[in-house]
């Protein structure tokens, strides 16, 4: 099956609604995210945007477990688990590598859900 332009765009709007999604430097510092981010952390994108995502998001997991994510987004490896945030329940499901036309990882995003 082959996606047209629209559907693309229209599984982007969906969601950049009803997502938390945010945009990292391979190393994970933040440098981009939506409204319902934004709305997450009481905070405008200029506070957020050049920190890393440890200090923002705060992950229930250990350093030695957070550098061991960065590694392998850097060497394209899509991590798909859960892991709460300290930050209003924000489940993070999926951690992707978003590489170029040449395949070196440029930078990932980050898409998460927030329990209710």
């Amino acid at each position: 099956m082959v996606a047209h332009e629209n559907e693309y765009k229209a599984l982007a709007s969906a969601l950049n609604a009803n997502t938390l999604v945010t945009y990292f430097t391979t190393n994970g510092v933040i440098v981009s995210v939506n409204q319902p981010v934004l709305s997450l952390v009481g905070k405008n994108e200029n506070e957020i945007v050049g920190h890393h995502h440890h200090e923002v998001f705060g992950m229930d997991e250990s350093e030695e477990a957070q550098k061991g994510l960065w590694s392998d987004l850097q060497k394209g490896i899509i991590v798909n688990r859960t892991y709460v945030g300290k930050l209003n329940n924000a489940k993070v499901r999926l951690h992707s590598p978003v590489a170029n036309s040449d395949g070196i990882v440029e930078k990932v995003i980050c898409i998460a859900t927030r329990e209710a």
